[in-house]
């Protein structure tokens, strides 16, 4: 799947528009999977996504772990971590 989004902060100017776009592949989930995770917890969830290479769901587990446990700044850190790993230092650094 192939995604984008634009901002448009002037609509008589669409110049200044800013675009992203990005993609996502469905794949088989990796045989264990549900195991892993399930063993894991919610807790753990995002670093066996990681293990997996699954990015999004990683990214995913992790943000849920910052919404059940707002006062733990180590899902903050992970979700930084995870964003400088992708070339986005600057929204890293705004977590």
């Amino acid at each position: 799947y192939q995604w984008s989004i634009a901002l448009v902060p002037d609509p008589e100017d669409r110049s200044k528009d800013v675009v992203s776009s990005g993609w996502i592949e469905r794949i088989a989930e990796p045989e264990g999977l549900e195991g892993r995770l399930s063993k894991a917890g919610p807790s753990g969830a995002a670093s066996v996504y990681g293990t997996e290479g699954l990015w999004y769901d990683t990214l995913a587990a992790t943000h849920a772990q910052m919404i059940r446990n707002p006062d733990d700044p180590r899902h903050r850190q992970q979700l930084s971590t995870l964003l400088v790993q992708v070339g986005l230092p600057d929204s890293a650094a705004r977590q």
